[in-house]
């Protein structure tokens, strides 16, 4: 998806090789580029869920165009427009690059501190057997004090967005063999990262403010 992004930006005429400061910026090319970006995140069936197949003027005769017919449509093309102008487009290709160069193995011997993986079954963006992966290299290179894994599975209901159904195992949760299976929700709501000095874990901007566990057979 990113390689794409950069793509767009890359083949807008007005980009010239990344030399159009005091000239024509290249808008086109970021349009498409955080239209594609748009895409990822939202999960299908959240897609779905927001759009489905709903018309712009559901009233109004079959004709063929090739305007915006559908309201996803309409939502990615005002999404790409708004984000067009604001981020550099070559701060934009460079930083996505970098993005694409980064290999977490590189790093994985160098956590000690207690980590906990969040994976979410409908991410496109970061496939949840990456996250399965990741915690389990962590577990095999054996230097975090503790590592907790729990896959994110659906939503609790379209109007409490940061709720989520979470399933996962006692095993993958404390490190241990024991494979009763559980169930539970999380709250989490976005806040600012921050350290937390104390247990020595970083927060990536999540909170998790109710836990529910169900224990299952």
């Amino acid at each position: 998806m990113r390689y794409l992004q950069r793509k767009a930006i890359m083949t807008d005429p007005h980009w010239r090789s990344g030399r159009y400061y005091g000239s024509d910026y290249p808008k086109t090319g970021m349009k498409l580029a955080r239209e594609i970006a748009t895409l990822t995140y939202r999960s299908g069936p959240e897609w779905e869920t927001r759009f489905g197949r709903r018309r712009l003027k559901p009233a109004a005769p079959q004709a063929v165009s090739l305007c915006p017919t559908f309201v996803i449509e309409q939502y990615l093309d005002y999404q790409g427009e708004a984000s067009s102008v604001r981020l550099d487009p070559n701060s934009l290709l460079y930083l996505s690059k970098a993005m694409d160069l980064f290999d977490a193995e590189d790093q994985l011997d160098r956590v000690i501190c207690p980590a906990m993986i969040l994976g979410v079954q409908s991410d496109i963006l970061f496939p949840v057997e990456q996250q399965r992966q990741l915690a389990q290299r962590l577990r095999d290179i054996g230097r975090c004090r503790r590592v907790t894994y729990f896959e994110l599975t659906s939503r609790c209901t379209a109007t409490t967005p940061s709720c989520w159904t979470c399933t996962t195992s006692s095993a993958a949760a404390l490190g241990s063999k024991n494979h009763q299976q559980f169930s539970a929700k999380l709250s989490l709501e976005p806040r600012r990262p921050w350290f937390d000095s104390s247990g020595g874990h970083i927060h990536l901007g999540f909170v998790c403010t109710k836990f529910w566990p169900r224990v299952a057979g």
